[in-house]
């Protein structure tokens, strides 16, 4: 808008029709300085003024209309004023009737009724207006209804790359193929049904997704884990036997070995709890049917912190002992194997094992050795089965898989530093909640224990499939959150949060409730009671992408799911 004088509260301007009639700001500096108004007068005629009454007088300085001395014309102090806060509105004059125009905000869903243009007097289409927060607001158009036919709607235009455009029912984004032509790189929608199709710049099909789900591509790049039939992919891949995880070929024969046990060689692995392991050594050996070799397995193993195994020697534990006997009294080839099979109890940490193969024969004149080729093996042979089946004790006890739930202990929480112990707010009524970071009351964090029940139900637990907890998102700083995990070993709540072996968790959109496992690497120093609960977003800053308010009760109360065999 432009205006052209002000005099004392009076400001005359050349079209009023974006100014609300009932007073507002306007600006000259995109909102630096803002001049307020409280009504709008219409000129008597197109040709005349429109007169914005102001609240104040002109300020000093303030422009006005001069004289050109050589033409003697007058020249209008124009000063461009815009509607503050900026207005994005189309605008319609109407017509009421009596000779008198308003202007009226036309909504997006009128816009193709409206053509932009000039109508001629008697030519314009009829309109229904009402005021909508005090703007006059077109409401509708009596008797017309948007249709476009055999149009495609093309942005920025039909002839530009890359450009959005929009035939029908299929929404397509086309870009150059690098050289003089275009390729159609994504297509969502479609004629007969809905499908999601990628391209690549060949104008070959690059991956895709159709109606009923089914995915095509090459390959398949998720941010976290997938879910198949509610089990978790990635846990599914983990529990599948590994195969040979370490492994040494005698490049030659041993020296040899009378009757002392020697060390050979000896292997070193990282075993995880809940799972079947297998040691292996097969091959040939120094012997006859009465100068017999004894091979012996013997382990070390690494602490529950994850220190490294110590080297083992002829002392260590002993796990597995086979004598291999030669076919014949004379000393040959003779072929021999050993094997020993290993369970890691599931509530086990992860540590190192190490394990050494040694020999020892049973004559003073005649030595023995291994010889060459020969391969000793360790195996990683699958996570347990987690079903319902026999321990074989006859039946006397039948380990089950369970799946119990579980209330909360306590819960205690933090704002800037300060306990704020069962503290609830208008807006979500919980007193079960944290917050991140991020949020106008200050700096939140919470600490949760489970029941000493759960504790007990896990101890010489055979497996645990996974322990859960219950997360219902009610408020966050953005669409959704990231609760950052970690784990606590108190009973009760400190003096200030504390918490070791933090991870972030998957993200949560604003609204979704439900059970989040809780990591599987985690599971073992929940079950051996090392651990005795969670703490929410310590150690988050100021990123208000961990802000969340939360409760973790269920529909039944209920904070905590476990499921494991026993």
């Amino acid at each position: 808008m432009i205006a052209t004088g002000w005099t004392g509260h009076d400001m005359t301007v050349v079209n009023s029709a974006d100014l609300d009639r009932e007073g507002g700001d306007l600006s000259p500096d995109d909102g630096q300085t803002l001049y307020a108004y409280s009504a709008v007068t219409d000129g008597a005629s197109d040709l005349d003024p429109d007169v914005v009454t102001m609240a104040a007088v002109a300020p000093g300085g303030w422009p006005v209309e001069t004289v050109d001395p050589d033409t003697g014309e007058t020249i209008p102090a124009e000063v461009r004023l815009d509607v503050w806060p900026e207005r994005l509105d189309v605008t319609a004059m109407v017509d009421l009737g009596d000779g008198e125009t308003v202007p009226c905000v036309v909504p997006h869903s009128l816009r193709p009724l409206l053509v932009d243009g000039v109508r001629e007097d008697g030519a314009g289409e009829t309109v229904t207006a009402t005021r909508v927060s005090g703007v006059w607001t077109v409401a509708d158009v009596p008797g017309k209804r948007a249709v476009i036919e055999g149009t495609t709607i093309a942005t920025p235009s039909l002839t530009s790359v890359p450009r959005t455009q929009i035939t029908g029912s299929t929404l397509e984004v086309v870009r150059s193929d690098g050289e003089d032509g275009e390729v159609v790189t994504t297509r969502l929608g479609g004629e007969d049904e809905d499908q999601l199709l990628i391209y690549g710049a060949d104008g070959e099909l690059a991956a895709g997704m159709s109606s009923d789900g089914i995915i095509t591509g090459d390959s398949l790049d998720v941010r976290s884990d997938v879910s198949v039939a509610g089990a978790s992919l990635l846990q599914m891949i983990a529990d599948r036997p590994q195969g040979i995880i370490a492994a040494h070929r005698f490049p030659a024969r041993t020296p040899d070995v009378g009757t002392t046990e020697t060390a050979t060689v000896d292997l070193a692995f990282t075993a995880k709890p809940g799972r079947l392991y297998r040691f292996r050594v097969d091959g040939n050996f120094r012997a006859s049917d009465s100068v017999r070799p004894t091979l012996r397995f013997r382990v070390s193993q690494g602490g529950d912190d994850g220190s490294a195994a110590a080297q083992p020697t002829v002392s260590s534990p002993q796990i597995g002992l086979s004598t291999v006997v030669g076919p014949t009294a004379g000393l040959i080839e003779a072929r021999g194997s050993m094997e020993y099979t290993l369970i890691t109890p599931a509530t086990d940490p992860v540590r190192q094992i190490r394990v050494l193969l040694t020999i020892q024969g049973n004559s003073t004149s005649n030595a023995v050795f291994v010889y060459d080729s020969t391969e000793f093996t360790v195996s990683d042979d699958g996570a347990l089965y987690s079903g319902t089946f026999n321990d074989g004790n006859s039946g006397a006890s039948i380990v089950q898989t369970w799946t119990k739930t579980y209330p909360l202990s306590w819960v205690y929480l933090w704002r800037n530093g300060s306990g704020q112990r069962g503290v609830t707010t208008p807006q979500q009524g919980y007193a079960t909640r944290a917050l991140g970071v991020g949020h106008p009351g200050g700096q939140w964090y919470t600490m949760v224990g489970w029941p000493t029940q759960m504790q007990t139900d896990l101890t010489g637990a055979q497996s645990i499939a996974n322990i859960q907890f219950y997360l219902n998102c009610y408020d966050t700083m953005n669409s959704g959150f990231i609760p950052r995990i970690s784990f606590h070993a108190n009973t009760s709540n400190p003096s200030t949060p504390t918490g070791v072996a933090p991870y972030d968790s998957n993200w949560v959109t604003k609204g979704a409730q439900g059970w989040m496992n809780i990591r599987a690497d985690r599971i073992a120093n929940i079950a051996n009671g090392t651990w005795k609960g969670l703490t929410f977003g310590l150690n988050v800053g100021q990123d208000l992408n961990y802000a969340g308010c939360f409760s973790m009760l269920d529909p039944s109360g209920m904070s905590f799911r476990v499921t494991y065999t026993k």
